[in-house]
């Protein structure tokens, strides 16, 4: 018996120094709207694919692996919680929000990293637009082209290829398109300082505005034209104005310096690059002595934009006479996202380009971001060329069409463009009736001669405007801009 015993406790023994088996963490796949988001587990790779959920939430979830996006629609990847990912590759329209990340791969034309932190980044398509407002060790640009910007800073970025536009705070810059190396210490966009003053009564001011330009990357540097601006009325403008570290641009006028309800009107500068897309903006609060405003808000904005989802119509509001966004200024035809990509919720006027990089390497003019990787733009162009709009998505507008942006008519993205610049607040909600009349639908026929235009487009070199296409006012609700739509046969 104690034999028995002895070699039953040496087995026991024996079989406690084995190592248990190792499982291998699954892998999950999110490809269905009815796919159920993991939450406080492990898991290898992760695969957001196909006609997935537009928001994709995942809480003290562990990403041992890649996470891959590759969805047939803009989505938004929230880390919550303890949330990390080992690495990223990102295929087509994402939005990161929160989390721990080792390498972000992106290879699509617009992607959004927000309170969300990577020790690598790397872009890989060309005319890519980035939005970054996180942090990131080592950002690399691979491509031609490509415009990073936002509130988030990069430790060092490293330039592989020409083009690129860099609109953000950094440590280093290794450019090797230029065969250069530079540093800068906290870096940040062009920083600009105002000195200004009215002589004021309470129907007109005299003002001087001086603006010194500092701070400057060296990628900003140049030639561009400059627009004075006091509220939303241009005031002055020089055709021709030179950035350059310490510049300085004046203004001298007499004008309109107060709103209906006696509140100053900020002034504003716009500089426009001469050779590229490239645009900043620049606005001030104004102290005028003897008119107190009590906290004058750095920018008045003027309009508020309300986007009435489940009817893809845009209604955009002015402010009463107790300061409201309740005066009726313009309705506008759109298009939202067709599966309810459009997020609900309350936005503002974030990142503004002249053309715009979109899903499948398509373009839109004047475009304004809203809500992180969603935009307001006109019909969609297979080109940067005004005579090359996808003219069968044209016809959509009124129904829903898009990845989640919100495609509009060229004349009305142009006057978002135009009137709402960065930070005027938007409301996107659905609404049971419109407490307006719906514009009539677009449409381009096949056979129409100047089918790649938009019959609404404002630019001079627009052929339709010679031939007197039958473009008509569907509903005219402001004395200086009717709504359009177009019917082309």
């Amino acid at each position: 018996m104690k034999r028995f015993l002895t070699a039953l406790l040496c087995f026991c023994l024996l079989i406690s120094l084995v190592p248990a088996p190792a499982f291998a963490t699954e892998d999950v796949y999110i490809n269905s709207q009815e796919s159920i988001f993991p939450s406080d587990t492990t898991v290898g790779d992760l695969y957001i694919t196909g006609d997935c959920p537009s928001t994709v939430i995942l809480i003290n979830v562990k990403i041992e692996g890649t996470l891959y996006i590759d969805a047939d629609h803009a989505v938004t990847v929230r880390l919550q919680g303890n949330s990390t990912c080992a690495s990223a590759e990102i295929y087509s329209r994402a939005t990161l929000v929160g989390g721990t990340y080792g390498s972000v791969n992106i290879d699509t034309a617009f992607t959004t990293f927000t309170d969300a932190v990577a020790d690598t980044m790397r872009v890989d398509r060309e005319g890519s637009l980035l939005s970054l407002n996180g942090q990131v060790d080592v950002l690399t640009l691979f491509a031609e082209n490509i415009f990073a910007g936002g509130s988030g800073r990069a430790d060092k970025i490293v330039v592989e290829e020409s083009g690129c536009t860099i609109n953000l705070r950094y440590g280093d810059i290794m450019n090797y398109a230029q065969e250069e190396t530079y540093t800068k210490e906290e870096s940040t966009s062009v920083k600009a300082d105002f000195v200004i003053n009215p002589t004021v009564s309470p129907a007109n001011s005299v003002i001087n505005a001086k603006v010194t330009f500092s701070n400057i990357p060296e990628e900003f540097l140049g030639d561009y034209r400059i627009y004075w601006y006091i509220g939303d009325t241009l005031s002055n403008y020089e055709w021709t104005f030179t950035l350059k570290e310490g510049a300085t641009a004046e203004l001298n006028c007499s004008a309109h310096f107060f709103d209906d309800m006696g509140n100053v009107l900020p002034v504003w500068v716009r500089l426009v690059h001469k050779d590229s897309e490239h645009e900043m903006r620049f606005v001030t609060k104004v102290n005028v002595v003897g008119y107190s405003t009590e906290e004058y808000e750095d920018v008045s904005y003027p309009y508020e934009i309300h986007l009435l989802r489940n009817h893809n119509v845009i209604i955009i509001y002015g402010k009463d006479d107790n300061g409201e966004y309740t005066k009726l200024v313009n309705v506008f035809l759109c298009s939202t996202g067709y599966w309810n990509e459009t997020e609900l919720g309350d936005f503002e006027i974030g990142l503004q380009m002249r053309w715009g990089s979109l899903m499948a390497d398509l373009y839109g003019q004047y475009s304004s971001q809203f809500n992180y990787n969603q935009l307001f733009h006109s019909v969609p162009y297979w080109s940067k060329e005004q005579n090359n709009i996808e003219w069968e998505e044209y016809e959509k507008l009124g129904d829903f069409a898009s990845s989640g942006c919100v495609r509009l008519a060229t004349v009305d993205a142009k006057w978002i463009y135009d009137h709402c610049f960065t930070g005027a607040p938007v409301k996107v909600y659905d609404i049971d009736e419109l407490p307006v009349q719906k514009p009539v639908q677009c449409v381009i026929l096949e056979d129409y001669l100047f089918r790649g235009w938009d019959p609404t487009d404002p630019d001079e070199d627009n052929p339709t405007k010679a031939y007197d296409p039958p473009v008509l006012a569907a509903l005219n609700v402001s004395n200086n801009h009717p709504v359009y739509s177009a019917y082309i046969n």
